[in-house]
C-alpha cells in the first residue's frame, strides 16, 4: 500500500513538473505579446523554484479532493445527524476555494498587471518584471480570494450550529466593512483601487450569506407555522352556543301502578 501511494505521488510530481513547464512557458508568452513586457530571472535557480512551487500547487489542488474525501469518511461515524449534515459544506468549500482562485486569476491578468503596467508606460519606462515576483503575485492573489471565498461558507456553518443569530450576524455588518477594507489594505499594493477590488467582494459574500440565513429562518418558520383554509379558520373564529342540559321527561304512570299505590295506602 505504501508503495502505490508513494508511485501515485511521483505520477502526480511528474505529471505536475510537465504541466509546469507549459503552464509558465504560456504565462511568459502571454505577457509578452499582450504588455510587451520583458520576463526575466535574476538568479540560477530562480526558474527551477519558480516550476516547484508550481508543481506543488498543482499536486495539492489534485490531491486535495481526496484528502477532503478521506476525512469525511473516518469523522462521520462519531458525529451526530445534524452534524452529518454539515458535512456536504465540505466539497461545497472546495467548489467555492476554485471559484475565487479562477477570480483571483482574472484579476491578476486583467486587472493589476495591465493597471501597474500602465504607470510604467506613463513615465515611458521599459517594463522588466522578474519572474519569481510574477509567479509570488499571481499565486498570492489565487490563495487571497481562495480563503476570501470561504466567508459565506463559514458564515452558513456557524448559524447551522446555532453559534450565531441572525441578528448578531446583521450587528457584524460594520466590523466586516472594517475589516474588509484592513486585508485589501494589507494583501494588496498601496493604492485605492486595487483594495477596493478586495474589499468589495469580501463584503459582497458576506451580505450574500446574511441573505441566505434570513431566506432559511423564514422557511424554517414558514414549515412550523399550521396554515388553515379560509373556511375553516372562519369556522374556528365563530363563538360557540352553549347548548343546556334537557331536563328529564315525566313518565306518566301505568293504571295498574297506581292501583298498587292505593292499596298500599
Amino acid at each position: 500500500m505504501l508503495l502505490l501511494i508513494i508511485s501515485i505521488l511521483l505520477g502526480l510530481f511528474c505529471l505536475g513538473f510537465w504541466c509546469s513547464i507549459h503552464i509558465l512557458q504560456w504565462f511568459v508568452d502571454f505577457l509578452s505579446t499582450n504588455y510587451a513586457v520583458t520576463v526575466a530571472t535574476l538568479s540560477p535557480v530562480e526558474a527551477v523554484m519558480n516550476i516547484m512551487q508550481l508543481t506543488l500547487l498543482l499536486m495539492l489542488i489534485v490531491c486535495l479532493p481526496l484528502v477532503l474525501l478521506f476525512i469525511i469518511s473516518y469523522v462521520r461515524p462519531a458525529l451526530y445527524d445534524h452534524e452529518q449534515r454539515l458535512l456536504i459544506y465540505v466539497p461545497l468549500s472546495f467548489v467555492l476555494g476554485v471559484a475565487g482562485s479562477i477570480f483571483g486569476w482574472f484579476l491578476a491578468i486583467k486587472i493589476f498587471i495591465p493597471y501597474f503596467d500602465g504607470f510604467s508606460h506613463l513615465l515611458q519606462l521599459h517594463s522588466m518584471w522578474s519572474l519569481n515576483y510574477l509567479t509570488g503575485f499571481v499565486i498570492t492573489n489565487l490563495l487571497i480570494f481562495f480563503l476570501i471565498f470561504q466567508v459565506p461558507l463559514l458564515v452558513v456553518v456557524l448559524y447551522n450550529l446555532k453559534i450565531l443569530k441572525l441578528q448578531d450576524i446583521g450587528k457584524l455588518r460594520r466590523v466586516v466593512i472594517l475589516a474588509s477594507v484592513i486585508i485589501g489594505a494589507v494583501v494588496t499594493p498601496p493604492d485605492v483601487i486595487s483594495q477596493l477590488v478586495v474589499a468589495l467582494p469580501f463584503y459582497l459574500l458576506f451580505e450574500l450569506s446574511i441573505q441566505y440565513c434570513r431566506y432559511r429562518e423564514w422557511r424554517t418558520a414558514a414549515k412550523t407555522i399550521q396554515w388553515d383554509p379560509p373556511q375553516e379558520a372562519e369556522r374556528k373564529a365563530r363563538p360557540k352556543k352553549i347548548r343546556r342540559r334537557a331536563k328529564p321527561r315525566k313518565t306518566k304512570r301505568s293504571v295498574r301502578s297506581r292501583k298498587a299505590a292505593r292499596r298500599k295506602k
